[in-house]
């Protein structure tokens, strides 16, 4: 979903707010994990900005319009999944 969702990458404007719909369903350590497959973070550094995602959250409008690009591949399916 995210690969296709960010095909050139996560835009880093979008970054912060993507950690905190991940956090919606997931873990800390797992949003971390993943972060290390699909961008160029290590895990400690991934980990770093999920809780600097937690700690500061962005505006509500980032992380809707961060989920808004992910409903055509499957957000929404995913959710129900969980």
């Amino acid at each position: 979903m995210l690969k296709l969702a960010f095909p050139q990458g996560i835009p880093r404007s979008q970054y912060l707010p993507l950690l905190v719909v991940l956090y919606e369903i997931m873990s800390q350590r797992a949003i971390a994990e993943l972060m290390t497959y699909i961008t160029d973070r290590i895990y400690t550094e991934a980990l770093h900005d999920v809780m600097t995602a937690r700690a500061e959250p962005p505006s509500e409008a980032e992380v809707e319009k961060v989920k808004r690009c992910l409903i055509p591949f499957g957000y929404e399916e995913w959710l129900k999944e969980k």
